[in-house]
């Protein structure tokens, strides 16, 4: 059997920037083994795979892989495949759609889509839920995974510290633009917990006048740098309202990401507390269409 996919730059409005995602139009047939062979020949940040969704009143299906293995949730992944479905693709799709549910792993997600006359240029994602903030990290193992100094994330305003969303991250804070571009993910310094090491994808970011310049380093997911990465910026986001003075935040912030791997990349999070409850937030972001083909079932 060969199946149809389409790759598409993510976070991006022209081809060869944003993130790169396979999307692999009808995933029936295939069993999760198989799923990560393909999304490992890819070897794309992520592959996602459109399914029959248990509920016939949602859209498909989605599962997500990275290389190495599944994610029950990732932002980049749901907004091109939410772009792909509306250019009709597949037995899933539905050209000119205005709305997209998808069942995954975390829940049920929703994207809004928009567009450039007929052509879907991009889409709104909801997260299915709230970042759920954990415990204060060390700064010194945060700087050890970032390849930096301690002092460039120990003098911020705010300590390193998980936040879960789906994956778990560490968001750190960089004191300044030249660590920032200095950064690079040190691979033995991720691991196991008890081993000294950090357990979760690193998120670093540093303050750029209204906006935010963000990284993203994920070596235990087999993704040394991510490009663009919705799920993490979700968690920043809802993180930074969590952290706003008050009961009650409003935060509306334009994201780049990628451009020390050469693969510049815009998003926009929205992110709100009310009486204290940070709710989930959402982020915008283009998908432009790359390449069509044809892949034949692994034996």
């Amino acid at each position: 059997m060969q199946r149809d996919f389409i790759t598409l730059d993510v976070f991006t409005d022209r081809p060869f920037g944003g993130n790169p995602l396979a999307v692999v139009l009808d995933g029936r047939g295939l069993d999760g083994a198989a799923m990560q062979r393909i999304a490992a020949e890819f070897n794309l940040s992520e592959t996602v795979f459109l399914l029959p969704p248990v509920d016939p009143a949602n859209d498909a299906t989605l599962r997500i892989f990275t290389p190495q293995l599944e994610l029950p949730f990732a932002g980049h992944p749901n907004v091109g495949a939410a772009v792909a479905c509306a250019m009709g693709g597949g037995p899933f799709g539905k050209a000119g759609t205005r709305q997209v549910l998808f069942e995954e792993r975390i829940g049920l997600v929703r994207l809004d889509l928009d567009y450039d006359g007929a052509l879907p240029r991009g889409a709104w994602l909801a997260a299915p839920a709230a970042p759920v903030v954990g415990k204060v990290v060390d700064a010194a193992l945060a700087a050890r995974a970032a390849g930096l100094p301690e002092a460039a994330i120990r003098c911020t305003g705010h300590p390193p510290q998980r936040v879960a969303l789906g994956p778990e991250f560490v968001i750190a804070e960089v004191a300044d633009g030249e660590s920032f571009a200095a950064a690079g993910p040190q691979a033995g310094a991720f691991g196991t917990a008890a081993t000294g090491r950090l357990d979760a994808i690193l998120v670093l970011y540093r303050r750029d006048g209204a906006g935010l310049q963000v990284r993203v380093f994920a070596p235990l997911a087999g993704v040394a740098e991510d490009p663009a990465t919705g799920s993490a910026n979700l968690a920043l986001g809802g993180f930074l309202a969590h952290l706003a003075p008050g009961a009650d935040a409003s935060l509306d912030l334009s994201v780049r990401q990628g451009a020390e791997m050469g693969r510049p990349s815009q998003l926009r999070v929205q992110a709100t507390k009310r009486c204290g409850t940070v709710e989930p937030p959402r982020i915008h972001g283009h998908a432009v269409p790359v390449m069509e083909g044809r892949l034949r079932d692994p034996d």
